[in-house]
């Protein structure tokens, strides 16, 4: 049993290692490189989110410290990254670290899918699927992609059954319904997924209170945050959102 355990934890570390730290290191390289030793994320939308989480941590909901604004096309990001402003010499990077964090939990999650292959075979198809997402690239966008495909993963963890089966009856964790709120929070278009799942649990599982409390947990936050933005004359939706 104890070399079990061994072998599991060593072949997570040469997993993260291979998969995550590595290709970022070399990727932040090349920045470097090409930036004369400067770091700068691939979009502008990062540096608004930036300077909009900075000034919800100093009381305003705005890039301008002066007038009321919604750019921002996340409800959680911008609050997410706020208490970090307090951190004024490596704010900038903020974003970087907790979507490396991102990265590296997608992999383990991503590992528990897949953890009836071969160790070898395994990497390979962990390797496929994260260059398919994109997955490196959008960690240097400074944007909240990373949490939201966790949550994905994290969502779908469950739901393909490889979590919840407790002496042959099927129970979600709680953390999967945690997560189905969190992503429709993260990006507005993650509904597409959250209710589409929540309708799936409500009609084949024994869960229906979880469920329903699940969505109305989800609707009031919404709901709420459409109310203070329309209550500070920014409409309904963010501009963001609106322009597209």
């Amino acid at each position: 049993m104890p070399l079990t355990i061994y072998i599991d934890y060593k072949e997570k570390l040469i997993t993260l290692t291979l998969l995550v730290f590595l290709p970022l290191v070399v990727m932040l390289l090349l920045i470097f490189n090409y930036s004369d030793g400067e770091f700068t994320y691939t979009l502008d939308d990062p540096y608004i989110h930036l300077a909009l989480a900075k000034n919800i941590w100093m009381g305003n909901y705005g890039i301008n410290m002066t007038e009321l604004s919604a750019p921002s096309s996340s409800i959680l990001w911008p609050f997410l990254l706020a208490p970090f402003s307090f951190f004024s010499r490596f704010y900038e990077i903020i974003p970087l670290i907790i979507n490396t964090c991102c990265l590296g939990s997608l992999v383990l999650v991503i590992d528990r899918i897949f953890y009836d292959l071969k160790f070898s075979v395994r990497l390979l198809v962990m390797a496929i699927i994260l260059l398919s997402l994109n997955a490196y690239g959008l960690v240097f966008t400074g944007m909240e992609h990373s949490l939201q495909i966790l949550l994905v993963a994290l969502i779908m963890l469950p739901v393909l059954g490889k979590l919840g089966h407790v002496q042959g009856k099927y129970l979600t964790p709680d953390y999967c319904f945690l997560a189905l709120i969190l992503l429709a929070l993260v990006r507005y278009e993650g509904l597409a997924i959250s209710l589409p799942i929540l309708f799936y649990l409500y009609t084949k599982t024994d869960e229906k209170k979880k469920v329903i409390f699940t969505l109305s947990v989800l609707v009031i936050l919404m709901i709420s945050f459409s109310i203070f933005l329309k209550n500070h004359g920014l409409g309904f939706l963010p501009s963001s959102i609106i322009a597209k």
